[in-house]
């Protein structure tokens, strides 16, 4: 087996995704411990990744707990088209060029026809709403609104979990090198 080694262009690009991942956590709570990955820190990143690895095997149940969502990660630039599409219409773009299916294609590199029959498979599960001359995503259903915002709400939960545990391994480690650090007989905080 041959591993790959990060190089540092890599390894900045993916502190600045987890800082991005993290600011709405930041925010919500500022004195969680988030603002280390804000500034990037990399013993932070590093924490939160190697966390990342151990709880992985739970991520099955968040995907499975979201059948609605499974539709559109099941397919290559699924989930993508349809964050770009979710955009678009929030910003109130409805029915603009960028929801086309040409301009998604184009946007993802996968083909018209392929990003064609994503929306309509997902129209005809009653998903979203496309326009009647089609080629553009109109609307979408309730049921998809809920399904997604269900599942943003439990990645995000997940996020905060790895991040406070890594936070807390961190913490432990680092009293750990603390300990050692001392001389023999001392306890921390004891006093002569």
């Amino acid at each position: 087996m041959r591993l790959i080694k990060p190089t540092g262009h890599l390894i900045a690009c993916d502190r600045a995704y987890e800082a991005a991942l993290h600011r709405p956590l930041h925010l919500l709570d500022p004195n969680a411990g988030y603002a280390a990955v804000l500034r990037h820190d990399p013993q932070v990143h590093l924490a939160i990744r190697r966390m990342g690895v151990l709880m992985r095997p739970a991520m099955p149940a968040y995907l499975a707990r979201s059948v609605t969502m499974m539709f559109f990660f099941a397919r290559h630039g699924g989930y993508l088209a349809l964050l770009m599409v979710m955009r678009s219409l929030l910003a109130d773009r409805v029915g603009d060029e960028t929801t086309s299916y040409a301009a998604l294609a184009q946007r993802l590199g996968v083909s018209r026809s392929h990003v064609r029959k994503l929306f309509v498979d997902a129209a005809a599960a009653g998903l979203l709403e496309l326009s009647r001359e089609g080629g553009r995503v109109m609307a979408i259903r309730p049921s998809l609104q809920t399904a997604f915002d269900r599942f943003v709400a439990d990645i995000t939960a997940r996020r905060a979990a790895i991040a406070q545990s890594a936070f807390a391994a961190l913490a432990a480690s680092n009293r750990d090198d603390r300990h050692r650090a001392l001389p023999t007989g001392f306890a921390e905080g004891a006093t002569r």
